[in-house]
């Protein structure tokens, strides 16, 4: 599983683009936009979508953490 924050980034792009397809496509269908987390094609998507973004707030933290560290080890 790929850290990157730029792998993860194109990723979320990718994930995002996958939802609006899904959501496009049953919105002409017909299915109302409230019954879309109901259908299992928009909820496959949006969990790809969720997975991607939770990956990259942890890339955020742990670089966070290592500007933290970084900062403190310049202090010394």
């Amino acid at each position: 599983m790929p850290l990157k924050r730029e792998s993860l980034e194109r990723q979320l792009r990718a994930a995002q683009e996958v939802l609006d397809a899904v959501k496009k496509q049953l919105l002409e269908k017909g299915v109302a936009e409230a019954d879309l987390k109901k259908q299992p094609a928009y909820r496959d998507a949006h969990g790809d979508l969720r997975t991607v973004k939770r990956r990259l707030e942890v890339v955020a933290d742990k670089e966070s953490l290592a500007a933290a560290a970084a900062v403190s080890n310049e202090e010394e």
